[in-house]
């Protein structure tokens, strides 16, 4: 929408006009000292800008447009915190508000120069409510046409009054093309399509009076738009202001002298020149204006025309707003008797908004006349400006309450009466009094639209935990979504058990219908189970109301169950909810109590199985050490054969916890075997699950299909990984468990490639193993292709094929040695012995000697001509022995290299799924957090400062739709 008019000037305002802008507006601020120190201020603000670029510093007089504009744009983003004082000194600065002038380079960047380019500073400020009108004006004095333009443009469509009025005063003093009543007729459409008659009334007030040479046809464009939306008084504005203008055209020989038009209902006196008589009367002073006018009412003959009460209302109340005594009793029988007689004034609004402002009105029966009568040709928008400014906070006052009740009565409604109830609910947690009670009540009792806005008068009720006028507000209609958001901010409000028993009892009353069905949460919440489940963990009472409320016990969200499955989150029951290590421990260090999980398990799914960790109740119950909720999952007859994605059961994950009671229920009830079980227990050393185990028939030599286990069976699980730290008491019982002492030479050398060799060590010779160590009889048989060596555990360590960590190494040897064992290295018997051999048992070194003697004597039974050829043959095939020998030997090094580097990939595995651990707590506890949505106090204070806000901005713009008369009227 544009209202720039190609041809014809406007109407221009005559000199006298009380509207019009004074230039002393414009005029520099200084003190009595001399030193401005607003000048002080935006000097340091326009260096700092400069300073903040990199740029260099400048004198006082020679900022650039860049520099001034930029420090104008950023102060007027917060405009309620800058002084006009500061603006107008950086205005005062040479520049051009509507351009920014940038540097450009030229061809190739030699010659530089400098380029304009429009800004938008005076339009921002335009559509800020928050910008005064002060600091607006001093803006658009320096706006060019283009900028007016657009000021005047955004001022139309957002129902500033003030500021398209000013920008019509200033177009007509340049004598710029602007067009009101193209203004008019889409102000006319606004308030059609918006359905606010009141709203823009004022508005079209002002435009028309700007008339132009289009004046009767665009008024007919208006008139038609008004009657089809049935807007009455703006028909009523239109309609006479046409006749007006009929009544013009036909003395359209007077209008060289326009004091001489002639009113019939006038007796012959000229309109301009009886109006100009009467508004003389009011520059004596309103006192004695209201003695006279009082008695021509009183005179029977004597008679104001409706046409002139208007002017004259306006006038006596702009003069009583200078007065100290704002409406005496004489002042206010004069004004009674013209607004019986006058059509509608914009500064009866005006006027009603500054009588309902002063505390004196609750006391005054003055004031309360004042306020009743001009509440009667208020509109009643204005009714809602008054609200919007009335302090709902803990200073609540006997007049806010007059206030409140007399604005209600006549006919507040609306948004403002839903802010104003949700404040005064917010206000009244905080201190309880008849005061907060009464206004509370008296909001209630206006005609509420209790869904307005998804009922959010009703969910400040709930989270107040206001259960009386929640109960009024549940009668009032609310509807199944209404409901269902009140019901899920009264379990986030964090209320105590009770109360919040109270609410659902409340919610549930006369119903017979479930409160809660099966569609989906408010946008933004979750399901009320997993809202109480992570907010009152420990509280059966509140889970068993909200199923009987209709709550669904198998509602789903997404989540992550399981720190094997991280890609992604995936659908989970409360019940899975409830058994996550992290639920309910957001902020709370409290897990979900079993008699919690007992009414889930007893309503719910308990084979329920998530689609990608593959997770169930059992296995979650078994795995975070729930011994009591897997008995009772059992008695539900929950599977015992599911397995997660890592293929574990619940009977490993209560086998690797140690959790006897769990695994005897599990087993009890036909858990399958040889699924990995066993070889948990025995390397976290839990040996009375050990022994449950194989005799419910785990098999000990059972070698485990799962990964982890690296195909070995139990007892090589512990020796190789548990943590030998543990103590020596648990290893020894742990094998005792799994071998009833019966050990082989395998599991010896096993042991010195744990991570702490040493306790096992010791526990393994304890049993049973010592002797053969100081007989050299404890041997490693090590087979590599065609050759079999053998180690003791010296020369095992020794040749560098223990997996142990090297730093544990040396002690491990001294500890060994300290017991009696030797340094054994030697091949099988009958193959010829590698280089470096020892500790060979007799008959190995007997032969070996008898092999080397043997070929001397061959060699020397030879003739000396061949001696020399066949010992060469010899030394070829040793050295061919040697190599593949060799071969063999580093074969096995690499075999243990492998097997080092496998022990450290199973150790990063394991700091991995501590990390996995990690990461799932703290996705967890952020979803718990998304759950409860934050910390109650904390939300509610940032919605009490929105609700704060939001009357704010209505209340700014309810005081936008006045003129700046109207303002000063109002004591705005």
């Amino acid at each position: 929408m544009s209202f720039l008019k190609a041809k014809k000037s406007m109407y221009k305002l005559h000199q006298e006009s009380k509207l019009s802008v004074t230039s002393s507006t414009l005029s520099h601020f200084s003190s009595s000292s001399g030193v401005d120190p607003e000048r002080v201020k935006a000097i340091a603000l326009l260096q700092g800008y400069r300073s903040a670029q990199g740029k260099p510093k400048k004198r006082n007089d020679e900022f650039t447009y860049e520099d001034v504009n930029a420090v104008l744009s950023e102060r007027l983003e917060n405009p309620q915190d800058v002084s006009v004082g500061l603006i107008n000194v950086l205005l005062g600065f040479e520049h051009d508000l509507n351009y920014s002038v940038r540097a450009k380079e030229g061809i190739g960047g030699r010659f530089g120069r400098k380029e304009g380019q429009r800004n938008n500073i005076v339009q921002r400020a335009t559509e800020n409510r928050n910008c005064s009108l002060g600091i607006w004006t001093l803006l658009i004095h320096k706006a060019d046409q283009t900028t007016l333009i657009e000021a005047f443009d955004i001022a139309v469509r957002n129902n500033m009054v003030a500021k398209a009025d000013i920008c019509l005063q200033i177009a007509t003093s340049r004598e710029l093309w602007l067009n009101p009543l193209e203004a008019l007729v889409s102000a006319v459409e606004l308030a059609s399509q918006t359905n606010a008659e009141s709203e823009y009334l004022r508005l079209i007030i002002v435009l028309l009076k700007w008339p132009n040479e289009d004046v009767k046809f665009k008024i007919s464009n208006a008139t038609k738009i008004a009657a089809g939306a049935g807007h009455s008084r703006i028909l009523q504005v239109l309609s006479e202001h046409s006749a007006s203008s009929q009544l013009s055209s036909r003395n359209h020989s007077l209008q060289s002298f326009p004091d001489l038009q002639v009113s019939q209902a006038l007796g012959g006196v000229p309109q301009r020149l009886y109006d100009y008589g009467l508004l003389e009367a009011t520059s004596r002073g309103v006192p004695e204006a209201c003695r006279e006018f009082s008695d021509l009412f009183r005179s029977s003959e004597s008679q104001i025309p409706r046409s002139s009460c208007g002017a004259l209302l306006g006038e006596i109340l702009q003069q009583c707003s200078g007065n100290v005594e704002w409406l005496p009793s004489q002042t206010l029988e004069v004004i009674g008797h013209l607004l019986s007689n006058s059509s509608y004034s914009p500064e009866i609004d005006a006027a009603f908004c500054r009588t309902m402002g002063y505390n004196e009105s609750a006391r005054s029966d003055g004031f309360r006349d004042a306020a009743e009568l001009l509440a009667h040709s208020a509109l009643q928008t204005t009714f809602n400006i008054v609200l919007d400014n009335v302090s709902l906070g803990p200073n609540f006052s006997d007049a806010d309450l007059w206030r409140l009740n007399c604005l209600i009565e006549w006919g507040a409604s609306g948004e403002s009466v839903h802010l104003a109830l949700c404040q005064g609910l917010y206000a009244r947690m905080h201190g309880r009094g008849p005061k907060s009670d009464s206004f509370i009540r008296t909001l209630v009792g206006a005609e509420l639209d209790v869904n307005h806005e998804e009922g959010e008068a009703f969910r400040a009720a709930a989270d107040c935990g206001n259960i009386e006028i929640l109960g009024q507000l549940l009668a009032a209609g609310p509807t199944p979504e209404t409901k269902a958001f009140a019901f899920a901010v009264a379990i986030l409000a964090q209320h105590d058990e009770s109360l919040l028993l109270a609410l659902i009892d409340l919610f549930m009353s006369g119903k017979s219908e479930p409160l809660v069905g099966k569609e989906s949460p408010p946008k933004g919440y979750f399901p009320p189970l997993f809202m109480c489940l992570q907010l009152y963990p420990k509280s059966r009472r509140l889970v068993e109301s909200l199923i009987k409320a209709g709550c669904p016990v198998d509602a789903t969200i997404e989540y992550n169950p399981s720190e094997d499955y991280l890609q992604s989150t995936e659908s989970i029951t409360p019940l899975i909810f409830a058994l996550c290590a992290a639920a309910g421990q957001a902020g709370r260090d409290q897990q979900i109590s079993s008699d919690v999980i007992d009414v889930l398990i007893s309503k719910g799914d308990v084979n329920f199985q998530t689609s990608k960790s593959k997770v169930t109740p059992l296995i979650l119950a078994a795995k975070h050490g729930r011994k009591d909720v897997v008995a009772k999952l059992l008695k539900k007859r929950a599977k015992t054969s599911a397995t997660d994605i890592m293929e574990r059961s619940a009977l490993f994950y209560a086998s690797r916890n140690g959790d006897l009671p769990s695994v005897e229920a599990l087993l009890q009830v036909g858990s399958p075997a040889d699924d990995g079980s066993l070889h948990e227990a025995a390397r976290e050393l839990h040996d009375d699950v050990v022994k449950v185990l194989i005799k419910k028939g785990h098999r000990i030599n059972s070698r485990s299909t799962n990964e982890a286990h690296g195909d070995r069976t139990a007892l090589h699980e512990m020796l190789q990984n548990c943590n030998g730290n543990a103590g020596i008491p648990k290893i020894k019982e742990t094998i005792l468990a799994l071998t009833k002492g019966k050990l082989d030479d395998e599991d010896f050398f096993l042991a010195l490639s744990n991570s702490a060799p040493i306790p096992l060590v010791r526990a393994l010779l304890s049993i049973s193993m010592d002797e053969q160590l100081r007989k050299g009889e404890l041997l490693l048989e090590s087979k590599a292709g065609a050759f079999i060596f053998y180690y003791s555990p010296m020369m095992y360590i020794r040749q560098s094929l223990a997996s142990s960590p090297v730093e544990v190494q040396n002690r491990l040897l001294a500890e060994i040695g300290g017991l009696g064992g030797q340094d054994q290295f030697y091949a099988q018997q009958g193959m010829r012995q590698p280089p470096g051999y020892t500790g060979a048992p007799q008959p190995i070194h007997q032969a070996e000697e008898n092999r080397r003697a043997q070929r001397e004597m061959e060699i020397n039974t030879l003739p000396r001509s061949l001696q020399q050829k066949r010992r060469k043959e010899y030394e070829k095939e040793d050295k061919q022995y040697a190599i593949a020998q060799g071969a063999a030997l580093e074969e096995l090094q690499r075999q243990a290299e492998q097997k080092r580097w496998s022990m450290m990939a199973d150790a990063q595995l394991a700091r991995q799924r501590q990390a996995n651990l990690d990461v799932l707590r703290e996705q967890q506890l952020s979803m718990n957090l998304k759950i409860q949505q934050g910390d109650a106090v904390t939300r509610r204070k940032y919605y009490i400062a929105s609700i704060t806000e939001r009357r704010h901005m209505s209340f700014l713009r309810g005081v936008d739709t006045f003129s700046e008369k109207e303002r000063r009227i109002a004591g705005w």
